[in-house]
């Protein structure tokens, strides 16, 4: 391993300044906090007042709380694909073409098993991760700040086991990072790999930093004190700390060594080193960052609260005035001729005491009435900001859907702004699945197994790192259908298809949806044991369909096969048989 100059924890620190400088140029800390803030629902922040009321109507979050569901509401999965690799050599032997078909069909077997196998330990990693849950905060941070990022590192503490049942020490784990604690070298360019360098800043206790200077044999681990950057942290809570509570800010550097072609890193306070530089040993940054909308030339994107904020604040300083006027109006104001009236008071049944003639001692203030414009501009304000963030009342449930496949289709093409957002969030995944594999190549040395649920059953997957540190892969993305309405037309499909006749009850089970039926594969198995004691007592299997179709039979298959207008279509493999049964549909 080449050793590395000796780095001055104060160029970091002023690196990490320079970052901070920029961050309050662009407005990043005043925007986060702000954001986050009416996120919470703390709209009247800073507001001093007596007796005003101040209402919160908070569908700023409802929406945004919608659109980060629906970016993550179909199904992701990552599909790796090892590159099919020739084993054959050349020989003399007369029969080279058999043996090259032979090798052709090895090599394929072995391919698929290579996949098969990176595939489901790349579930199992995204189960043990918790990525789902981790999805949901990487969108709803980036919703929020303009930004979601992922850091990955090498965690000592996981643990993990060998076929053979030996425990093993270290493994992949992950954290994320808000965007006020991220520093890219370049702020100006949106790609993490091309940065000369990244820096991450961690807000910690002093001890911790202390024992961890300590194990890495750091002198001078004692002057590690602490600081008052908490104003720098990411929401109104961050920057509220205990009194006897001692933290320190401690940055992280990384950046890619030309020599050696691999990633380096160090970590410091702003006067002490924590541990000294070493080298990562990976080819790529383990950092992926999900931008919420992007903004030309800059690493930092663009919130979806940032611009409609404004609209949120008009909104509840009129419902604070509608509340106003509605107060004035079921208790106004009196008016009283303090000669004769000393004191008024509104005790209920309480008396009045009145020196001379009580005609025209008192009245009430007639309050102006209250317009209508008011609440109409209110609504107008509320819907066209909906409209505007890409979430109508469709989209938000707000109506009923009594044509399903009608709801299904302007539900579907209320999501087509976010196509964008989910494009990036997909490359997000992407960049995710290639940071995982650049770690396994590089820190896993022996086999290892990890469990993970397939098809609803556990499983065990062993995975052999050896087999792919020089097998190019290619990794892509899949994504499914799996929103709550998508469901329901499946299930209206096979419902159709079943009452037809198409599908036996079987199939049906086969089909649906996860969580329907409770204990489907005992109902499946009862059906099975069934039918085979029914064949095997000479009386016909129930087939579905028939060898023949009236005008209304093949009128109705017709329809099933040119679907319904949803954007579920019928499984291929039943369209298969439905054609090849019936013939000549189209």
């Amino acid at each position: 391993m080449e050793k590395q100059e000796k780095i001055n924890p104060a160029q970091i620190f002023t690196e990490y300044e320079n970052g901070v400088d920029y961050k309050n140029k662009i407005d990043l800390y005043t925007t986060v906090d702000l954001n986050e803030r009416f996120y919470a629902g703390d709209h009247w922040y800073g507001i001093e007042s007596t007796g005003v009321p101040k209402p919160v109507f908070n569908f700023l979050r409802r929406v945004l709380d919608y659109l980060v569901s629906a970016v993550r509401s179909r199904n992701v999965k990552m599909v790796f694909t090892p590159m099919k690799f020739r084993t054959a050599k050349k020989t003399a032997d007369e029969n080279v073409e058999k043996t090259r078909e032979t090798n052709k069909t090895e090599e394929t077997d072995k391919t698929e098993l290579l996949a098969e196998a990176l595939n489901d330990y790349a579930t199992a990693t995204w189960e043990r991760l918790k990525i789902d849950s981790l999805n949901q905060k990487i969108l709803l941070d980036g919703g929020i700040s303009g930004n979601g990022i992922l850091y990955f590192y090498w965690d000592e503490k996981q643990t993990s086991y060998s076929p053979q049942g030996d425990e093993i020490k270290g493994d992949i784990n992950a954290e994320l990072i808000d965007s006020v604690n991220f520093f890219p070298g370049d702020p100006n360019c949106g790609e993490i790999q091309q940065q000369p360098y990244l820096i991450l800043s961690f807000r910690r206790l002093i001890a911790e930093v202390q024992r961890e200077a300590k194990e890495n044999g750091v002198k001078g681990w004692e002057d590690i004190s602490d600081d008052e950057n908490r104003d720098r942290e990411a929401g109104d809570r961050a920057k509220e700390e205990l009194n006897d509570t001692k933290k320190v800010t401690c940055l992280l550097k990384l950046w890619k060594n030309e020599k050696t072609g691999t990633v380096w890193a160090v970590k410091c306070t702003k006067d002490v080193l924590v541990k000294e530089p070493w080298d990562t040993g990976l080819s790529m940054y383990p950092v992926a960052n999900f931008c919420w909308r992007e903004r030309k030339n800059s690493f930092f994107g663009v919130s979806e609260l940032k611009e409609v904020i404004p609209n949120q604040v008009v909104y509840n300083k009129m419902s604070a005035l509608q509340q106003i006027s509605l107060m004035n109006f079921v208790s106004p104001k009196v008016l009283f001729d303090n000669s004769r009236v000393k004191s008024w008071s509104n005790k209920v049944g309480g008396a009045i005491p009145v020196n001379g003639s009580i005609g025209d001692v008192a009245r009430y203030l007639e309050p102006p009435s209250l317009s209508s414009d008011s609440y109409r501009i209110q609504d107008d304000i509320k819907g066209n900001t909906q409209d505007c963030m890409g979430a109508n009342d469709v989209a938000l449930g707000n109506v009923r859907p009594e044509n399903t496949s009608a709801f299904v289709m302007m539900r579907e093409a209320s999501m087509a702004p976010l196509e964008n957002i989910q494009t990036r969030f997909y490359q997000f995944i992407e960049d995710m699945g290639r940071i995982w594999l650049c770690m396994w190549s590089t820190y896993y040395q022996t086999p290892r197994l990890a469990m993970f649920d397939k098809n609803g059953e556990e499983a065990v997957v062993e995975f052999d790192p050896s087999f792919y540190r020089d097998l190019p892969v290619r990794l892509k993305i899949e994504v499914g259908a799996s929103s709550q309405f998508s469901e329901i037309t499946t299930v209206q499909t096979l419902d159709n298809l079943l009452a037809n006749g198409i599908i036996t009850p079987e199939e049906y089970l086969e089909r649906l949806p996860s969580g329907y039926v409770p204990k489907r594969e005992e109902v499946m198995a009862r059906i099975q044991q069934e039918g085979q004691e029914a064949q095997a007592g000479g009386e016909p299997m129930p087939q579905p369909g028939s060898d023949s179709m009236n005008e209304q039979q093949a009128a109705e298959v017709n329809q099933l096969l040119q679907g319904s207008g949803t954007s579920v279509p019928m499984p291929q493999d039943i369209m298969a048989q439905v054609q090849e049964k019936y013939g000549g549909m189209e």
